[in-house]
């Protein structure tokens, strides 16, 4: 229950503490790419699977669409110099400890961005912030 609660604040903190005028949108990586003009230009705070790859910085569904490589259920991910990095524990770190995990990130959607070759379904540029998901089963 620990850390459920926690988890909860996590999320909230990270939605308030990223406040610059505007509050970042909610939204599913599901959403996102089922209705691309209604959150095209928006800040957006999306879950997903991290993949950081030679050609593929890439946001997944899951880990599943990430090792098929299923581009078109993912969004293109630009990364920066000006972003938070946070691990599960809300310490800095970098994105290459972050490669292949659970993130959040909070960025500005751009419908028309494909990333490298232009396969992608979107991408996240502007990114604030990327912080790692804590899991909670471990099965």
């Amino acid at each position: 229950m620990k850390l459920i609660l926690l988890s909860l604040f996590s999320v909230f903190f990270i939605s308030f503490s990223s406040f610059q005028g505007v509050f970042p949108e909610r939204v599913s990586l599901i959403k996102l790419l089922a209705n691309p003009d209604k959150y095209h230009g928006k800040r957006v705070l999306v879950a997903g699977f991290l993949h950081l790859e030679h050609e593929d910085n890439s946001l997944y569904f899951s880990k599943e669409h990430a090792n098929y490589l299923s581009t078109e259920n993912a969004v293109w991910v630009k990364l920066g110099k000006n972003m938070r990095v946070e691990d599960a524990e809300g310490s800095p770190t970098t994105t290459d400890a972050l490669n292949r995990k659970y993130v959040m990130i909070i960025g500005k959607f751009n419908k028309d961005g494909a990333g490298h070759m232009g396969i992608f379904s979107g991408e996240i540029e502007g990114i604030e912030r990327i912080f790692e998901l804590k899991k909670f089963y471990h099965d």
